[in-house]
């Protein structure tokens, strides 16, 4: 284990993508990246951890035991219904998504996929709280497979897994049924 103290400022108008200064494992090979056992929390990065970019390679990881608290609530109200900003966890192709605690995000608590930007995801046994929606999963034609199973969403007052297009909520509550809709999605045993 390392100590990552990346703190990334605003510049030219972007905020940042991560602030973590714990003990932690960040791995970054090739296109391959994780995030283990880190502690990400501070209200000026809009987004938290993200293992994204499939459209220009980026893929494979594991994002396991971290904490996620506190994204993107100062820049809320330059936020739109899925702007890109406001998300605890971010992932898209080949990465496991497991055993995470993430609260009090801006818009959604993990974000699966971006568009036709999704392949092979995993998400499960996740712990997250009080965040407009739990998990957001792309449902574009042309996107992936993601399995999301055994997750305890608590406190998501416009839904605990909502499948999307783009920036587009394009289903109730998948926890509650409608999933069949969406046949390259997996959800099941999420509370």
């Amino acid at each position: 284990d390392s100590i990552v103290n990346l703190v990334m400022r605003r510049s030219a108008g972007c905020w940042p993508t991560i602030v973590m200064s714990v003990p932690c494992s960040v791995v970054t090979t090739g296109r391959r990246a994780g995030a283990t056992s880190c502690l990400a929390r501070n209200a000026d990065a809009a987004n938290g951890i993200a293992v994204t970019n499939f459209d220009v390679g980026g893929h494979g990881g594991i994002v396991r035991g971290n904490i996620v608290r506190n994204i993107g609530q100062r820049v809320l109200s330059t936020l739109t219904d899925g702007s890109g900003n406001g998300f605890g966890i971010s992932v898209e192709a080949d990465t496991i998504a497991s055993d995470n605690t993430i609260e009090n995000c801006a818009y959604a608590g993990l974000r699966i996929g971006f568009g036709p930007y999704l392949r092979n995801v995993t998400a499960s046994g996740n712990i997250i709280r009080t965040s407009p929606f739990g998990i957001v999963a792309s449902v574009v034609r042309g996107a992936g497979r993601a399995t999301i199973t055994g997750n305890t969403i608590s406190g998501a007052a416009r839904g605990a897994i909502v499948g999307v297009e783009w920036h587009k909520v394009m289903s109730g509550d998948l926890t509650q049924g409608g999933v069949e809709k969406f046949p390259a999605l997996r959800v099941s045993g999420n509370k």
